[in-house]
C-alpha cells in the first residue's frame, strides 16, 4: 500500500495529508498523537490516511494540490509517525497512469451505456474497468489510471463498484488529463499503435502526439 500526498498551504493550512484509500466518515476512526493523525477504515482495520501538522517545521514542499516527494522525505516523515507510535508507510513515486490493453469488454449488465472491461496493465493480473465511453472495444490500447491515480481536478482514483460491479480504475480520454491536443469528441483516448502494457501513459502519450 502506497500513499498519495497532498498539500496546500493556503486552503487548508500548514498540512500534509497522506491518502491510500477512501474511508466513509461513519465508517473512519480517528487517532491522534502529537502532530500526527490517523485515520483508518474501521470495517476492515485499513489506515486510509495521515495529516501532519506544521509540515514546514519538518520538510519544504513546493507546489499545491498533489505534491511529489523525495525518499528523503518519505524518511523524515517516518521518523515523525515513529516517534508517535506509528507504523512507517511508503509514499508513490511512481506514476499510476499507464498504458493498458483491452482485453475484453461486455456490456454492463445494469446499465444501457456502461461496458465492463479487462484490461492487462503490466501487472500480475489484469483489472476490471468499467467504462462509460461510447468508443471503447476490446483489443484497444489505451490509458488506464490505475487505483492511487491523482487526476488533473485534483480526484484520486480508486478501486469502488459502478451498478454493482467492482471497477479497479479508469480508463481515461486526453482531455480527462488536460492535454492541449485532446479531441473534442466524446471518448477514451485510443492509442494508434501498440505500446506496452505497464509503461507511463504520458510516455506513451508524448511520443505519439509528436509524431
Amino acid at each position: 500500500m502506497k500513499f498519495n500526498t497532498f498539500y496546500n498551504s493556503n486552503g487548508i493550512g500548514d498540512v500534509l495529508l497522506l491518502s491510500s484509500g477512501q474511508g466513509h466518515r461513519d465508517d473512519v476512526a480517528i487517532q491522534t498523537k502529537g502532530s500526527v493523525t490517523q485515520l483508518k477504515r474501521v470495517s476492515d482495520d485499513t489506515i486510509v490516511g495521515y495529516n501532519i501538522q506544521s509540515i514546514s517545521d519538518y520538510l519544504t514542499i513546493e507546489g499545491a494540490g498533489h505534491v511529489t516527494l523525495t525518499e528523503q522525505d518519505e524518511a523524515v516523515i517516518n521518523q515523525l509517525l515513529s516517534e508517535q507510535g506509528f507504523e512507517p508507510i511508503s509514499l508513490r513515486f511512481e506514476s499510476a497512469l499507464v498504458v493498458g490493453y483491452v482485453t475484453s469488454c461486455r456490456d454492463h449488465e445494469d446499465s444501457d451505456h456502461l461496458h465492463v472491461t479487462t484490461v492487462n496493465v503490466g501487472g500480475e493480473r489484469d483489472l476490471q474497468v468499467v467504462c462509460g465511453a461510447p468508443n471503447i472495444d476490446a483489443e484497444q490500447t489505451v490509458i488506464v489510471a490505475t487505483p492511487g491515480t491523482v487526476m488533473p481536478n485534483g480526484v484520486e482514483i480508486y478501486t469502488g463498484e459502478l451498478r454493482g460491479v467492482k471497477s479497479e480504475g479508469m480508463i481515461c480520454s486526453l482531455r480527462e488529463l488536460g492535454i492541449k491536443q485532446a479531441s473534442t469528441e466524446r471518448g477514451i483516448y485510443v492509442f494508434n499503435k501498440a505500446y506496452q502494457p505497464g509503461m507511463s501513459a504520458m510516455a506513451a502519450i508524448k511520443e505519439e502526439l509528436e509524431q
